[in-house]
């Protein structure tokens, strides 16, 4: 059970009315013919609906890249294209103690003989696909196909929740509740004693989460003095060199495959006026026309946008790049910013050591005019610096936990509701207040679903059990909503899957066996898939369920039989249901013979072997059966005459 389905389950049981997450399928539109000439295809539609697709590719320096990269919401006919191209550029490892400094994409590469091999324990419930590399090894060449791209849907946690304001009871009220999931696209690397993740998540609502994670070993070769390591070993011993990991990736744009897209960087800061509450703070933007390296500031973010791409509310379709934590590396020229913006330029591939210096030789270079730094951006690629500096542990000792750095690519106004907007909100588009929020609105999709009880009360194993009556309809009009009906006990799902009538009806009679005791049963209303209805629930409908009669029977009843000798007597209990359980006693007067368990796989039938010590002459003997949840106890009477 994925986690979605485990939250509506717990709702219903709650006794809330839960949502339905997201709107019916619309039209599907023929997915992209994508140019993945170099590897293939990845291609999913997750749990909610909302598609991905994108080619991969292993560079021998870059490792893992996808290009094309396309996604679609289950409520939209096309998929829309947001990337041409992701890839890590390059990661700079510089040591605090200034003796050693890597780039270790341009210097060693996480493709080739770095990439790893994985296990299928490494990719739970995923795909691992093959790559074929080859390479140069001393006088030697190799080649190897081995699984190293792994690809996984999982949970992403709660999506959204929102219990909608009171109008009503508190199970009146409308729970709009969601567990989310995403595409994961990950590849593994071992650079000398660091072991690199590189991952790429694409989430169900549309964000891209670009993450590189860090384990391996601490290297043997790096330790130094205080001033610039920690100590790991005991007391102040070995001190592991501090160092900082500045990975910068190349982010290649194509909203919508708009021929001209722009970039904007928002700063939101305090105009040093006072509000009434709060201080004002007001925005400032800053179109980026040409290419340029920016700092890292409080509130400030950055946008890519298609001015000629409208979503349904007429606002441009965009791409937000949102950062975490980041700690960019401000001693090197290279790294001390938190982003560049610079024109499309297939010769500048990495952010430091290009190889083809004639477009310069790293981001420093391609923000001068001598290099096309004074172009006009159409086509932006975005360089995203995100730095952590790594101050060993006594606990980062072999294996190093990973240790992740990464940043978002976040939807703005790429559509104009959310990809995941639940049946009952999708007409709720601007002020919330209009329309009014709640359990008879939802959009003129609402339903109201009644119960009915042909009785109140019911026994045991009756032969004539309760009928319950549901009757489904629109809230705001005649129609008759589709779809079928589920009866709930309490926390328990007795029937699920009864048809709702053209008529809008549905029946269901309460199981014979129903076991004995207080049931607040609930109606839950499910549309028809491709229906736009809104799911519905009943108020609870108490039945009292009582115990059934029973008999005792027992053969032979009467019997002369000698003293001191054993007697088997067969002991029969009736009772509607068929299958009592409990004990059965027998007695002789007071004197209790023996008490024998039993078992609902004897249908009600034991034998009891007794022993007869009574003294001589005519005495009582008594069967009493002791009863159990479901059914009454009973007794009955019979003689036993004693010999010598």
């Amino acid at each position: 059970m994925t986690l979605r389905s485990f939250l509506a389950a717990a709702a219903l049981v709650a006794g809330l009315a839960l949502v339905p997450a997201t709107a019916p399928p619309a039209a599907q539109a023929a997915p992209p013919a994508l140019p993945c000439s170099a590897r293939g295809t990845i291609a999913k539609t997750l749990e909610s609906g909302s598609a991905w697709r994108m080619c991969w590719n292993v560079h021998s320096n870059k490792g893992l890249v996808l290009e094309s990269v396309w996604f679609k919401a289950k409520t939209e006919t096309t998929y829309r294209k947001v990337l041409d191209s992701i890839a890590l550029g390059q990661l700079n490892v510089p040591y605090d103690s200034g003796q050693h400094q890597y780039d270790d994409i341009t210097s060693y590469g996480f493709g080739n003989q770095y990439l790893q091999k994985l296990a299928k324990t490494e990719c739970p419930g995923g795909t691992l696909l093959d790559v074929a590399q080859s390479w140069q090894q001393g006088t030697r060449f190799v080649q190897r196909t081995v699984p190293a791209i792994c690809v996984q849907e999982q949970d992403s946690d709660l999506a959204y929740r929102a219990h909608e304001q009171a109008w009503g009871s508190v199970e009146d009220k409308m729970l709009f509740t969601a567990q989310g999931t995403e595409l994961v696209v990950s590849a593994v690397a071992k650079v000398d004693w660091y072991e690199y993740e590189t991952q790429y998540r694409f989430s169900d609502n549309g964000t891209i989460t670009p993450r590189l994670g860090a384990t391996g070993d601490i290297s043997p070769h790096d330790f130094v003095g205080e001033a610039y390591g920690w100590p790991v070993g005991e007391g102040s011993t070995d001190h592991a060199a501090s160092h900082h990991h500045n990975a910068i990736w190349r982010v290649d744009f194509g909203i919508d495959q708009a021929a001209t897209q722009r970039v904007e960087q928002y700063d939101h800061a305090p105009t040093g006026a006072q509000g009434t509450s709060a201080p004002i703070v007001a925005a400032t933007r800053t179109a980026i026309t040409t290419a340029r390296s920016v700092t890292s500031a409080k509130r400030r973010w950055y946008r890519v946008l298609a001015p000629s791409s409208l979503n349904a509310d007429g606002h441009p379709r965009s791409y937000e790049v949102a950062f975490d934590k980041n700690d960019p590396f401000e001693a090197n020229p290279v790294t001390q910013n938190e982003i560049t913006f610079t024109q499309h330029d297939e010769c500048q591939q990495y952010p430091s050591k290009n190889p083809d210096t004639t477009c310069g030789a790293s981001v420093v270079d391609y923000v001068k005019a001598a290099y096309g730094g004074d172009r006009t951006i159409t086509d932006p690629v975005a360089w995203v610096n995100v730095g952590f500096h790594h101050v060993v542990r006594d606990e980062d000792q072999s294996p190093m936990p990973v240790h992740w750095q990464g940043f978002q690519l976040v939807p703005r106004d790429f559509l104009a509701q959310s990809p995941l907007t639940p049946l009952g909100r999708e007409c709720v588009n601007g002020d919330p207040a209009e329309p009014r929020i709640d359990s008879t609105s939802l959009c003129g999709n609402a339903t109201t679903t009644s119960l009915r009880a042909s009785a109140t009360r019911q026994t045991y194993g009756s032969a004539t059990p309760v009928r319950l009556a549901v009757t489904v309809a629109a809230v705001k009009n005649a129609a008759r909503p589709a779809g079928t009906v589920s009866l709930v006990d309490g926390s328990r799902v007795l029937r699920t899957g009864i048809p709702v009538s053209s008529s809008g009806t549905a029946s269901y009679a309460l199981p014979a066996t129903l076991a004995a005791g207080t049931h607040r049963l609930v109606a839950v209303y499910s549309p028809k898939a491709g229906t736009k209805w809104v799911t519905s629930r009943t108020a609870p409908v108490t039945v009292v369920v009582a115990r059934a009669a029973s008999r005792v029977r027992v053969a032979p009843a009467t019997r002369t039989v000698r003293r001191g000798a054993k007697v088997t007597y067969r002991v029969a209990v009736t009772a509607p249901g068929g299958r009592p359980t409990g004990t059965v006693t027998l007695r002789a007067g007071k004197t209790v013979l023996a008490t024998k368990k039993l078992p609902a796989s004897a249908g009600g039938r034991v034998t009891v072997t007794v022993r007869v010590r009574k003294k001589v002459g005519l005495h009582r003997l008594t069967a009493t059966y002791s009863g159990d949840a479901n059914v009454l106890g009973s007794s009955v009477r019979g003689k036993v005459r004693v010999r010598r």
